[in-house]
């Protein structure tokens, strides 16, 4: 301060008004400044009073304000880069920091890349000009996506495993709209298997992990979600044994199965060791209608649906003999059978008549049930008409083929007569209805059974007052 010759000294205040004298003297040092600011200075006299207050303002050059910084990107992804540039038209240089009030520079060109970030990251640019003056800090800020949604998948098995050789369809899960999802086969794996919602894996012979990602609109992954996956390689045992009853010549029997293997919950019935149509999964299995001796395989599976790879055989052993023949000559009917014969005539049994050799005595219809080894069969029916001693007996045939029959069943009945014809179950009850149709001296249908159940059935043709029913298997 100068100017007045008369004056003592001087006074320096923060304001105009205020009593505190900062200094005194002609010179006055401000304290560091960091905004332009005002001061007062007044003289003094002798006496120590003061004159009127001069203000002095000490003026800071704002050399933020003077430069600009462009970033790169506006947001990125995480562990991604962005790099700032600023730029002025003076002369000058910039000077990088990671705080407002860090002395460390980070970089000293006019451009600053930072290292890769995982999260939203401030830091500070100045400017010194040709005065060797560093202006105010700027703040920048580097900006990441913030996407980070809860992911989880669905494999649609409730926790059950799967079995050996089996794959997964997993369902992507948590990711918000307009999301996609990515699968990687390992947690730093740099290409995904597959970028779809829906992942199914490959055939699985042991149990394995996979990863599972989401991406936002700008390319942002999350992120890896740990994925398992669980493959049973457990065998269940095979072993148990088997009972049914004792089963006669074109009859069904029920096979059942007893285990006692704690990990075989179920069994899978097939027609061969290597079939892949399963008849049946229990523990009972009922035949077909069998002629011959039959063989079964039998897998046993675990409580993850796991068909053990060893099937075991169940033979079916059935009762075999020939079919019951009636042979007609001299007044006589003949059984193939020596023993267990019973002849009927016109359907009412015989009582008295058990031998191999039947007396024919008065025409009409005959028949023969035959026993063997607990098994019973019927011979086809025969109409004795005619009795002239030592001529051949005429004879009415009736052809029934295929017999089981599993589509079409063909009857043929030789007569002069019109034939009539019913079809029913063991019930009695009529299921399909039958036409004959004359051909010269035979009467002809083809039944299609292909519409009815597997089974026991009758076929009972008659001609005037006369009858004669046979058993039809379908097969």
């Amino acid at each position: 301060a100068t100017g007045d010759p008369a004056a003592s000294g001087y006074h320096w205040y923060e304001s105009e008004t205020s009593s505190t004298i900062l200094a005194t003297g002609g010179q006055f040092t401000t304290p560091v400044l960091s905004d332009t600011t005002t001061y007062y200075v007044s003289a003094i006299n002798s006496l120590g009073c003061d004159g009127p207050r001069v203000p002095v303002t000490a003026y800071i050059n704002d050399l933020s304000s003077q430069f600009t910084v462009e970033a790169s990107d506006a947001i990125v992804c995480r562990n991604s880069t962005i790099t700032f540039t600023s730029s002025t038209g003076l002369t000058g240089t910039y000077k990088w920091y990671e705080t407002a009030t860090s002395v460390d520079v980070l970089s000293a060109n006019p451009e600053f890349t930072t290292p890769p970030l995982t999260k939203t990251s401030t830091y500070y640019v100045s400017f010194t000009n040709g005065s060797a003056c560093e202006g105010s800090r700027k703040e920048v800020t580097a900006s990441i996506s913030n996407f980070g949604p809860v992911l989880w998948a669905d494999d649609g098995l409730s926790g059950k495993q799967i079995c050996p050789d089996g794959s997964y369809t997993l369902v992507a899960n948590g990711a918000p709209v307009n999301s996609t999802y990515a699968w990687f086969e390992a947690i730093d794996s740099s290409s995904p298997i597959v970028e779809s919602t829906n992942f199914i894996t490959p055939a699985l012979a042991t149990s394995r992990n996979y990863y599972l990602a989401a991406k936002n609109e700008l390319g942002c992954f999350t992120d890896r979600y740990l994925v398992e996956t669980a493959v049973d390689s457990s065998e269940p045992a095979e072993n148990f044994t088997f009972t049914y009853d004792k089963i006669c010549k074109n009859d069904v029997t029920n096979v059942k199965l007893s285990s006692t293997d704690p990990n075989a919950t179920a069994f899978r019935w097939y027609e061969s060791a290597s079939s892949e149509v399963m008849l049946k999964e229990g523990l009972e299995y009922t035949t077909d209608y069998l002629g011959d001796d039959q063989s079964y395989f039998v897998a046993a599976v675990n409580a993850n649906g796991c068909e053990g790879s060893v099937r075991k055989e169940v033979k079916v052993t059935v009762t075999k003999f020939p079919d019951p023949v009636i042979e007609s000559g001299d007044g006589l009917l003949k059984s193939n059978f020596v023993s267990g014969n019973e002849w009927f005539y016109d359907e009412d049994v015989l009582g008295s008549e058990k031998e191999q050799v039947l007396t024919v005595t008065k025409p009409g219809l005959y028949n023969l049930k035959v026993s063997f080894e607990g098994c019973i069969d019927w011979a086809s029916s025969v109409l004795k008409t005619d009795f002239v001693t030592g001529l051949e007996d005429e004879v009415r045939t009736i052809e029934l083929y295929p017999n089981p029959a599993s589509e079409v069943l063909s009857i043929r009945v030789s007569s002069i007569e019109p034939v009539r014809g019913e079809f029913f179950d063991e019930r009695g009850i009529q299921v399909l209805p039958i036409y004959l149709k004359q051909d010269s001296d035979t009467w002809k249908a083809d039944l299609d059974v292909r519409s009815i159940s597997k089974g026991l059935y009758f076929l009972r043709l008659s001609s005037g007052a006369k009858s004669i029913t046979h058993k039809v298997i379908i097969k």
